[in-house]
Parts: C-alpha cells; sequence; structure tokens
C-alpha cells in the first residue's frame, strides 16, 4: 500500500527527477542506446559523470557490507569543534546591557560578529559564533527581519498560540521536542503546553496569597536588578 504521506523533495532531488524524465523522454522517441552499458545510461539519465556513478557505487557497496547508512559526504565531515565557556549571571548582565547600549555606543545594530568582539574585550569571550547564538537564544533574544530586510536583534516573548508556525517549530526543535513537519499549529502549541514549565506551585506563593501578598520575582540573568548580587563587588 502506498504510503499516503507526502514527502519533502528538495531542490536537489527535483533536478534529479526532471532529468530521468527527460532521458526517459529521448529514449522513448529514439530507442535505448547502449542496451548493456549500465553505468553509461545510469550517468546519462542523473546527468552526473560515469565516475561520480562509480564512486557511488562503491560506496553503496561499502555500505551493505558494514551496514553503515549511504551519506552524503558534507555529513561525512567531522562537526568544528567549538569553543564553550562557562558564563556566570554577571557576564550574562554584560551581555545583556551590552546589546540594550549597542546602538547609543557604537551608533550601529549589533550583528553576531560584532557583538563577539565586544563581549571578548569586556568579559574575555573566547567561545564560537555558534555558542554566542545560542547563549542570545536563552537569554530570550531573537533576530528578526525589519521592513527594510535587515536582521535585528530583539528581546522574545514567549511562544503563544499567534505566534508563527516556524516560531513554534523552531522552538520545538531547541528543546530537542519531536514533531512531524506536517503538524498544523494547534497541534505544536499543545505540544508546547505540554513541555512548557507552567506547573511549578512554591509553598511561598501559597503562604504570600493567604496574607494577600504579591510577591514579585526578578527576572532570570539580571543582577544589576538584585542589590545584594553587587554586594560582594564592593
Amino acid at each position: 500500500m502506498e504510503n499516503s504521506r507526502k514527502k519533502v523533495m528538495h531542490s536537489q532531488a527535483r533536478g534529479v527527477i526532471a532529468t530521468v524524465y527527460q532521458r526517459m523522454k529521448f529514449e522513448a522517441e529514439n530507442g535505448v542506446e547502449r542496451v548493456t552499458d549500465a553505468r553509461w545510461r545510469t550517468s546519462k539519465a542523473v546527468g552526473v559523470s560515469e565516475r561520480t556513478v562509480t564512486r557511488i557505487l562503491k560506496q553503496k557497496r561499502e555500505s551493505d557490507s558494514t551496514g553503515a547508512v549511504l551519506r552524503s559526504p558534507h555529513k561525512m565531515k567531522k562537526p568544528r569543534k567549538c569553543l564553550r565557556r562557562d558564563i556566570d549571571n554577571f557576564d550574562m548582565a554584560v551581555v545583556r546591557r551590552t546589546i540594550n547600549n549597542f546602538h547609543k555606543e557604537y551608533k550601529q545594530f549589533p550583528t553576531l560578529k560584532s557583538l563577539k568582539k565586544i563581549l571578548n574585550e569586556k568579559i574575555n569571550y573566547k567561545g564560537c559564533i555558534e555558542t554566542l547564538r545560542r547563549l542570545l537564544f536563552d537569554l530570550g533574544y531573537e533576530w528578526i527581519n525589519t521592513d527594510d530586510n535587515r536582521r535585528m536583534l530583539s528581546e522574545k516573548h514567549d511562544i503563544q498560540m499567534l505566534s508563527k508556525k516556524a516560531d513554534m517549530q523552531e522552538w520545538l526543535t531547541y528543546k530537542n521536542i519531536e514533531f512531524r513537519e506536517d503538524m498544523k499549529k494547534i497541534e505544536l502549541y499543545d505540544i508546547i503546553l505540554k513541555h512548557k514549565d507552567n506547573s511549578k506551585n512554591y509553598a511561598i506563593d501559597a503562604i504570600a496569597k493567604e496574607n494577600d501578598i504579591d510577591i514579585l520575582r526578578l527576572p532570570p540573568y539580571h543582577p544589576d536588578l538584585n542589590p545584594i548580587e553587587k554586594f560582594g563587588v564592593y
């Protein structure tokens, strides 16, 4: 029974299908050439050289003998090592203040490259660009497109039902939560609600509520709002 779920076809796969179709059409109109030369016919059908076909067939034989998955060359490369560095609350506060005052101080919008350079001077940041990108995500920032097609760093809000589907998928991917690409927004949001940490109840909250006391909690990574955090500096 044919699988009813549609498969995602990337541009390269679409190009191969079009090339094979043109070759099949040519053979239908002009007859099959070199019937016994499977390697040559394959190269003509998919639009690559015979040498490429030979190399792929060799890789296929090796993968069949080892049980490994046949992968494309770029997936076989070792990932780049990224130097990671522990960042404490004070450094995170510096990162936040640097972003908030960036345009005022440097008369331009921050980029990952420029921000990395400045943080290297301020807090001796030695991490790579990708580590910095994830750090900004953890701090609650995201890159948005402006009206003049420029990308600007902005503080993001929690995922809501009105969020874009792509934002929901990005949130789930970052949290390593499984989902299907064909899911609707309402389905994605339902998964998000199940994994968001909204179930914590603190005993102090219940006591305060009984005594009509409102509790104000400081947001994370804002030690500059908490005087006790700065006490040891002086």
